[in-house]
């Protein structure tokens, strides 16, 4: 089958923001950027050619992950953290990376909700057109609010 024709494939099947858990091994994880840093770049070039209209990639991924009491006595609690950023798609561009944690997706908070959660209401959002995403994140104690 030629190259051109898979890409065509690509390009008319929905892309779904994927859901790392920690349950996966760790061997793994360079082989699944590699795969990642290959597919998002092809998803995105080759959406003109498919006669549906696509919804697009932001270019990132996200995991659960349990925080860590602080001092203040509040206990362990779940976020959502962004496992993967595709370093040429706009999270990257917006700044979103590696180990950032989601406080809010737009005016929605999504501390205390499971990353598959988060990840169909940003795809509700781009669905419905809603733009620029807005997330607030935080990153190494400090917050910021990126538009992609």
């Amino acid at each position: 089958m030629p190259l051109w024709l898979l890409c065509l494939l690509a390009a008319c099947s929905s892309h779904q923001y994927e859901i790392i858990t920690g349950d996966e091994p760790t061997s793994s994880e360079p082989m699944l950027v590699r795969l990642h840093d290959v597919a998002f770049p092809l998803l995105v070039a080759a959406a003109d050619w498919c006669s549906v209209d696509q919804e697009p990639t932001y270019g990132f991924l996200l995991k659960d992950e349990e925080t860590l009491p602080i001092q203040g006595g509040e206990g362990v609690g779940k976020r959502v953290s962004v496992a993967y950023v595709h370093p040429r798609l706009p999270a990257a561009s917006a700044g979103l990376m590696l180990g950032d944690q989601l406080i809010r997706v737009n005016e929605r908070t999504v501390t205390g909700i499971r990353a598959e959660e988060v990840s169909l209401l940003v795809r509700r959002m781009t669905i419905a057109r809603i733009q620029p995403l807005q997330l607030e994140v935080e990153h190494r104690g400090g917050r910021n609010i990126l538009n992609l």
